[in-house]
């Protein structure tokens, strides 16, 4: 089916390109009002462009690579923490060019889309080494957001996988806890929410409603499949996402899509892929 044939709430695709794209544009205000480098708005809205025009107009159908896109999403995720570059004893990033990826940002979001639709005994291991490869490196904040999301739907299904996955987890972000973590916060990245509002109250606003805008389509998704099992992979991206803005509040991490920074962009848009390809396709889930 077309991306524009059918009513905006009932379409992912459309919905979740025009919400993001909006909360992105509202971070690019902020950053231009407070004077931010002229490439942290660039990136972002280059970001923000490919990862809306691949979501709208993308066809493939990735639940077919459930299996694969886990093992291959946590082998990444782990030479990151092995072979990273390293800053303050941490490594979290992946040289691309003259900039840094965070491929956590990207990948585990749509991980736990997928997990949660088939959590199979091969989906399980890349999920448990995504939760120690995030303990390596440490990253508090996206081991935090997986635990949150694995944990919600352990309460609701039961599932030995999902129990199995949450339980290691749990583990990886207490030692990811008791790690240091010095890293000092980057203006525009960090603090966003706060800097915001230090900005005035109007900007303060406006970056709230833009971060809660980019929850919008997938809460929908969500109220839309309730009733079904298939409303278990929203519900794990919605606990995900919110996790890593609570986070980004709590603490010097990286505030998703209104912060400069394209891993999260592009994971928004990767994880409503794999959200909008899993509701279309036929079967049960879970």
């Amino acid at each position: 089916m077309r991306p524009f044939s059918r009513p905006l709430t009932e379409n992912i695709r459309l919905f979740g390109a025009i919400f993001g794209l909006a909360t992105v544009a509202s971070g690019c205000i902020f950053m231009v009002l407070g004077k931010a480098p002229d490439h942290y708005i660039l990136i972002n809205m280059a970001a923000a462009v490919a990862g809306s025009a691949f979501l709208l107009f993308s066809r493939a159908k990735f639940a077919a690579f459930s299996d694969p896109f886990l093992l291959l999403s946590a082998t990444i995720l782990l030479a990151a923490s092995i072979f990273g570059p390293e800053t303050n004893g941490m490594r979290r990033w992946i040289p691309v060019g003259p900039i840094l990826i965070q491929p956590a940002l990207i990948v585990v979001p749509a991980m736990l889309v997928t997990f949660t639709r088939k959590p199979s005994s091969w989906a399980t291991c890349g999920v448990i080494v995504a939760a120690i490869a995030l303990a390596l490196q440490p990253d508090r904040a996206v081991s935090g957001a997986l635990l949150v999301g694995l944990g919600t739907i352990t309460a609701i299904t039961r599932d030995k996988h999902v129990f199995a996955a949450t339980l290691v987890a749990a583990i990886a972000w207490i030692i990811a806890m008791l790690r240091p973590d010095s890293l000092p916060a980057v203006a525009f990245v960090e603090g966003v929410y706060l800097q915001s509002f230090q900005m005035n109250a109007a900007m303060g606003i406006l970056i709230c409603l833009g971060a809660l805008a980019m929850l919008a389509p997938i809460f929908v998704g969500w109220r839309k499949y309730r009733q079904s099992a298939k409303a278990l992979p929203y519900l794990a991206a919605l606990t995900c996402w919110l996790g890593l803005m609570i986070a980004a509040l709590l603490g010097n991490y990286p505030t998703p899509l209104v912060g400069y920074g394209a891993s999260a962009i592009l994971g928004y848009f990767l994880s409503l892929i794999f959200l909008e390809d899993l509701s279309s396709s036929e079967g049960e889930i879970i």
